[in-house]
C-alpha cells in the first residue's frame, strides 16, 4: 500500500507489520502487539488514524481484561 513517509518527504511503499508498543492506560502502561504500516526505504512507522485508533483500543482492551471491566465496548476509559 502506498502511505505518506515523513521522513522520506514522499508518498512510498509500506508494509503493516506487527510490533510491540506500550500505551499508558489511567496511569498504567500497557503494552500489546500492534500493527502499523512501516516504509519500506526507511524503516519508519507510518500514522495512520484508522489504525492508531484500533491499536489504541487494543490496549483499551487489555486494561479493561486486567481490571475485571467489560471489554468489547468500544470508547475510551
Amino acid at each position: 500500500m502506498k502511505q505518506y513517509c515523513v521522513e522520506c518527504d514522499k508518498f512510498v511503499d509500506a508494509i503493516e507489520k506487527p510490533y510491540e508498543l506500550t500505551l499508558p492506560v489511567k496511569g498504567e502502561d500497557i503494552t500489546i502487539t500492534a500493527t502499523s504500516p512501516f516504509c519500506e526505504e526507511c524503516g519508519t512507522v507510518i500514522l495512520v488514524d484508522t489504525i492508531e485508533e484500533n491499536n489504541i483500543q487494543r490496549a483499551y482492551d487489555v486494561y479493561r481484561e486486567r481490571h475485571g471491566l467489560p471489554t468489547g465496548v468500544g470508547g475510551d476509559l
